[in-house]
């Protein structure tokens, strides 16, 4: 009897692969809550825990793993794992953070 992958099976070897074919992949959540704002860098572990990049899966994965944001909640957040980029949800939350990296120095 011929056994097929389960839908997570086949998210896995997908992450797997592109992690693979990507050795210097970007992947990173930048957060902003009511006090603070922080970046994750996603780990290999981190992006099979997500499973499918979507920013239900992120923000489950935010309230599951992320210490800071059960400590500190989680307003709103952006996302990018290589090509795939999800924005913030409100205008807002981004000009809160361009404001603070602006202050910094960053770009």
């Amino acid at each position: 009897m011929t056994r097929y992958a389960t839908p997570q099976e086949q998210t896995a070897g997908r992450i797997q692969k592109m992690i693979r074919d990507n050795p210097n992949l970007q992947a990173y959540v930048e957060i902003v809550s009511e006090h603070v704002m922080w970046r994750i860098d996603l780990t290999d572990y981190d992006l099979r825990s997500i499973r499918d990049f979507t920013r239900g899966n992120i923000a489950s994965w935010l309230c599951k793993d992320s210490f800071e944001a059960g400590l500190y909640g989680c307003q709103d957040f952006h996302a990018v794992c290589g090509d795939i980029d999800l924005p913030w949800a409100t205008e807002k939350s981004r000009l809160i953070w361009e404001g603070a990296r602006t202050k910094k120095g960053e770009k």
